[in-house]
């Protein structure tokens, strides 16, 4: 009786994972996406071992930054400034980030690279992007920010000189 509720929820959690629902959605990405990108926000790419990567831009790359440079090999195309190549070079990689800036907008796009023997992104491409960076000084500033006010008066007389 044990090992049919076992093989049952076996079952049934399998048949939840591969619902079309969840496949869509940020628990599953799909392995072909097309994003518009929030630079305030940073964006996930899920490698797995043995699997390259690609990310398409809408500009073009003037430099690529990567946190564990021993762990993800990243290179942008020669044939095309817009694309990036991400291939994980071990097979314990740990997660690692990489932030790209682009040419003609000083646009910076930010990336946390997961690694995952289950979940794969082929193709990444960014079909614009929105936003800016939060920027907390500027906010803090302005709520910290003390008014220094002169009020001129009217000038007043302190007292007469005595007349002698």
């Amino acid at each position: 009786m044990k090992k049919l509720l076992f093989v049952i929820s076996a079952l049934s959690c399998q048949l939840a994972l591969s619902s079309p629902s969840l496949e869509g959605s940020r628990l599953f990405p799909d392995r072909i996406q097309s994003m518009r990108f929030d630079k305030s926000k940073v964006e996930r790419i899920y490698l797995a071992p043995g699997l390259g990567s690609i990310v398409l831009f809408p500009c073009s790359l003037q430099e690529v930054f990567v946190g564990r440079g021993e762990d993800l090999k990243v290179q942008i195309s020669p044939n095309d400034k817009k694309t990036l190549f991400l291939n994980l070079k071990l097979n314990s990689s740990l997660p690692t980030n990489v932030i790209v800036k682009c040419e003609p907008e000083k646009s910076i796009f930010v990336f946390d690279v997961i690694p995952s023997k289950t979940r794969h992104q082929d193709l990444v491409e960014i079909r614009s992007s929105f936003g800016r960076p939060n920027s907390k000084e500027f906010t803090l500033m302005q709520t910290t920010r003390s008014v220094n006010r002169l009020i001129v008066k009217s000038p007043e007389l302190i007292g007469k000189g005595g007349a002698k």
